[in-house]
């Protein structure tokens, strides 16, 4: 779906993606999809969700007029890298990655980075600990939006990226 230039509604929800390896750059410029139901992806296997050009290559950059995306379901335990995965959704007002753990994450730059429509973001089952690459990971985002963690260390991190954010300790 790279650059998809006329699509505005897709449910790829039942793809069979459990030999998954890779799916950098699957929806990258897909600026006319609104609505995107990848919720049932097997991710177990995917050890890259960035491309060839790790400053631009996210899978979802560039979703322009994406509103929601629910990938609470996503195994992302395999994977190191996921910079720029969300990068200029600027339309994105809800995220669901309440499940990822993020512990073996590495790098995170500019993971959110434009995402200036974001008003919910669980990330409260992330473990920020083992990042080492980090910078502008939640820039663009306003006090307009909530990001909610799992404990001080977490809130703490977040805020020293983006002092700007509502950042919420989950269930505290």
């Amino acid at each position: 779906f790279l650059n998809c230039s006329s699509v505005e509604t897709l449910d790829v929800s039942n793809w069979n993606t459990a030999n998954s390896t890779t799916m950098y750059g699957m929806f990258l410029g897909c600026r006319k999809v609104s609505v995107l139901n990848v919720k049932n992806f097997n991710t177990s296997k995917v050890k890259n969700f960035v491309g060839g050009n790790p400053d631009w290559d996210g899978l979802f950059t560039g979703c322009t007029l994406l509103k929601s995306l629910d990938l609470s379901g996503w195994d992302i335990t395999g994977a190191t890298d996921i910079r720029n995965m969300f990068r200029l959704c600027e339309s994105l007002e809800y995220l669901n990655i309440s499940t990822w753990n993020g512990s073996n994450i590495q790098k995170t730059r500019n993971m959110f980075s434009g995402c200036k429509s974001l008003l919910t973001l669980d990330m409260s089952s992330f473990d920020f600990s083992s990042l080492t690459d980090y910078g502008a990971m939640f820039y663009g985002i306003t006090s307009d939006g909530t990001i909610y963690v799992k404990d001080d260390n977490s809130k703490t991190f977040v805020n020293k990226l983006n002092s700007n954010v509502n950042c919420v300790i989950k269930n505290a």
